[in-house]
């Protein structure tokens, strides 16, 4: 299979690729930066700005048989305005683009955020009411996908969890916590702690995803998810205890409102 690919840097990007190759499957990135192609590993690189240049002018003639999109821009400040004004108005103009390359299928990251402020289990068939400007926006583009652009059986949404894992960003939950107790301090603060959600380890994340590559017949909006409810505290109690480590984990007092005030965790009709 033929895979083009966005978001390579990124966190499920730089998990994914490995586990695509081992799979057989040629993978095709775009990416804004000049790197020699890895044959070897059956990585080609595309030097595009995806979110600026025309992509008539690569004279792409490869036949995909799936895009995989992960890239999304301004990311982490899921309550600007910019995800709208910015970001949304870059996705259609790259799915613009893309539609002039031969695509079979798209798979496309979107959010949990998606739902809104709901209190209890979603899945697939549960109302979205996305209550910020990054929910609100992936949401925008799953519907012109699918009611503008493709035939909505060719699109698998990726309605992402909370993935964690050891390569995170330094200001993730789970990174902050490990290097607290590397550099032995004595107390952690939590912010939220009593908050219940659905934390998926990316090891999981990518294996869901290979499943959907080799089942074209899942589409429409798919969580990625745990179908674990747990609160924050005990997910970092958990960590904790996996550490053998004996920080003092102290829950802040929360102060004002937060757009994810509310215990909210995934069930997925396609995953057991």
């Amino acid at each position: 299979m033929k895979i083009l690919l966005t978001g390579s840097s990124g966190y499920i990007g730089r998990n994914l690729i490995p586990k695509i190759i081992e799979c057989g499957h040629e993978v095709y990135i775009l990416t804004r930066k000049q790197k020699d192609n890895l044959s070897k590993n059956k990585i080609h690189y595309i030097t595009h700005n995806i979110y600026e240049d025309d992509i008539s002018k690569k004279k792409i003639e490869t036949k995909f048989d799936l895009l995989i999109h992960l890239s999304w821009k301004n990311l982490p400040n899921y309550e600007k305005d910019i995800h709208i004004n910015d970001s949304l108005l870059s996705e259609l103009y790259f799915f613009d683009q893309i539609k002039k390359l031969s695509i079979l299928r798209y798979m496309v990251s979107g959010t949990c955020f998606e739902y809104g402020p709901y209190d209890g289990q979603v899945n697939e068939n549960t109302l979205c009411t996305p209550n910020t400007p990054y929910g609100i926006s992936k949401n925008l583009l799953y519907k012109h996908l699918v009611n503008q652009l493709f035939d909505s059986s060719k699109v698998q949404w990726l309605r992402l969890f909370y993935v964690f894992g050891n390569d995170q960003k330094e200001t993730s939950l789970y990174r902050s916590f490990h290097n607290a107790v590397n550099e032995n301090k004595k107390q952690f603060y939590l912010s939220k702690g009593n908050k219940i959600r659905d934390f998926i380890h990316i090891n999981n994340v990518v294996e869901k995803i290979l499943y959907l590559i080799k089942h074209p017949s899942i589409y429409g909006p798919i969580n990625i998810c745990s179908n674990n409810p747990i609160s924050i505290k005990e997910f970092v109690e958990n960590q904790k205890k996996i550490l053998k480590s004996s920080i003092n984990i102290i829950n802040k007092v929360q102060t004002k409102e937060e757009f994810d005030d509310y215990d909210f965790w995934g069930s997925s009709i396609y995953f057991n």
